[in-house]
C-alpha cells in the first residue's frame, strides 16, 4: 500500500506518462523509417486476352428507298400511314390522273386516224402499182404516150412514199401511246420493296412537280436487316480489316451483345473538327425489329484472342508493346533474378507473355526495364 501511494503521486505519474508517450511516438513515427520500403512489382497471372478496336456507330436500314412521283400533279390519296408494314408492289399513293388520262385518250384517237390513213395509202399504192405494172409491158406501152407512162410511174412512186410516211407516223404514234400509258401508270405509286413506312413527307392535296427530280413522297425501309455505320479513327484504321469479327451493344440494352463482322471499310475519310475518321459497315439481322433507325451502337472490333495464357497487367506498359525479346528483373519465391521475356497480344487489361516467365514470378518495373522497352520499340 505504501508503494502504491508513492506511484500514484502526481510528480511520479506525469514523468512516467511522458516517457510512455515518447516511446510510442518513436516506434510509430521514427521506427517505420528504419523498415525497408516494399518493392513495387507486377505479378504474372493467367488471363484471357482479347485485343480490340473500339468505335461508335449509327444503326441504319440496309435497304431503304425514297419513294417519289415521276410525274407532276396533285397528290390525291395516300393509302398508308407511318409505321405500316408493306409488301413490294403494294399501292402506296395516287396522283391526279386527269391530264394523263386525257393525253392517252387523245393519242388513241390519233392512232385511229393514222391507221385509216395507212389503209388509204395502201389502197392507192396497190392501184397505182397495178396500172404502172400493166403498161410496163412492151406490147401495151405503145398504146399510150410517153408522158402518160411517166405520169403512171410518178403516181406509183408518190403512193409508195405516202404509204411509207403513213407507216412512220403510225409508228411514232404507237410510241407516244406507250408513253401515255406508262405516264398514266405513274399516277399510281407502288412499293419498290417490302418493308416499313418510316416517314411521309408529302401530304394529300399537295402539288408535286417532277420537272427536274422526282419529289419524295415517303420513305420506306426494310427494318429486318440493319447496318451499323461505324466511325474508326485514323489511329486504329490500320488495325482493322474486312472480315474481322465484331460485336456491338446499344444504350437501351447494354448487356445484350449483337455479334457480327466487318463487311466494308470505305476508302474516303471524313474530317470532324480536324480529326480523321473512316466509315466501316457491319450488318446484323433484325427479324424482331428491336433495333431502330439512328440508334447509337458501341462497336468492338476483335483483333485476336488468347485464352488462359500467362499475362501481366496492362499498367506495366501504357504505350506500344515491344515485339522483340527484352530482359527484365523478376522476383520468384523471394529471390531476385533476370529473365528474357517476349510479349504477345495486349488488350486494355493485360499483356500476354509468350516465353521466359513462370507461375509466381513478379516483374520489377525498374529504369533498366523501361529503357529496354523503348529500345526494342525503336529498332
Amino acid at each position: 500500500m505504501k508503494l502504491l501511494r508513492i506511484i500514484i503521486k502526481p510528480y511520479i505519474i506525469i514523468p512516467l506518462l511522458g516517457l510512455f508517450i515518447f516511446g510510442w511516438l518513436y516506434v510509430t513515427r521514427f521506427g517505420s523509417y528504419q523498415q525497408e520500403p516494399k518493392l513495387l512489382t507486377y505479378p504474372v497471372q493467367r488471363a484471357n486476352i482479347t485485343p480490340s478496336v473500339m468505335a461508335t456507330g449509327i444503326l441504319k436500314a440496309t435497304k431503304n428507298v425514297d419513294v417519289g412521283a415521276q410525274i407532276s400533279g396533285q397528290l390525291k390519296k395516300i393509302h398508308v400511314n407511318v409505321g405500316d408494314r408493306i409488301q413490294e408492289g403494294q399501292l402506296l399513293a395516287e396522283v391526279d390522273s386527269t391530264i394523263m388520262q386525257n393525253t392517252l385518250s387523245q393519242t388513241e384517237s390519233e392512232i385511229k386516224i393514222l391507221i385509216a390513213r395507212q389503209r388509204s395509202a395502201k389502197v392507192k399504192l396497190t392501184q397505182a402499182k397495178r396500172n404502172f405494172d400493166r403498161f410496163k409491158e412492151e406490147s401495151l406501152r405503145e398504146t399510150i404516150s410517153v408522158k402518160e407512162f411517166e405520169e403512171l410511174e410518178s403516181t406509183y412512186l408518190v403512193a409508195k412514199h405516202e404509204l411509207e410516211q403513213a407507216n412512220e407516223e403510225l409508228r411514232k404514234a404507237q410510241i407516244e401511246i406507250r408513253n401515255a400509258r406508262k405516264n398514266l401508270s405513274f399516277t399510281q405509286i407502288n412499293a419498290p420493296l417490302s418493308g416499313t413506312v418510316v416517314e411521309i413527307i408529302t401530304q394529300e392535296g399537295q402539288t408535286i412537280i417532277a420537272s427536274q427530280a422526282a419529289p419524295t413522297i415517303m420513305r420506306v425501309a426494310d427494318l429486318t436487316n440493319m447496318t451499323v455505320e461505324a466511325s474508326i479513327s485514323e489511329v486504329d484504321i490500320l488495325k482493322v480489316h474486312k472480315g474481322d469479327k465484331a460485336y456491338f451493344s446499344i444504350f437501351g440494352e447494354p448487356s445484350v451483345i449483337y455479334k457480327t463482322e466487318l463487311d466494308l471499310i470505305k476508302p474516303s475519310p471524313e474530317n470532324r473538327n480536324n480529326s480523321i475518321f473512316y466509315k466501316a459497315q457491319l450488318h446484323v439481322p433484325n427479324t424482331d425489329e428491336k433495333l431502330r433507325l439512328d440508334m447509337t451502337a458501341n462497336v468492338t472490333i476483335i483483333q485476336g484472342q488468347a485464352t488462359d495464357v500467362m499475362a501481366v497487367s496492362r499498367e506495366l506498359i501504357h504505350g506500344e508493346i515491344p515485339k522483340k525479346e527484352i530482359n527484365v528483373r523478376i522476383i520468384n519465391k523471394g529471390q531476385k533474378m533476370t529473365r528474357t521475356i517476349k510479349f504477345g497480344l495486349a488488350d486494355r487489361y493485360f499483356i500476354e507473355i509468350l516465353s521466359g516467365i513462370e507461375d509466381g514470378d513478379e516483374i520489377i518495373p525498374d529504369q533498366l526495364f523501361y529503357r529496354d522497352v523503348e529500345a526494342a520499340i525503336s529498332q
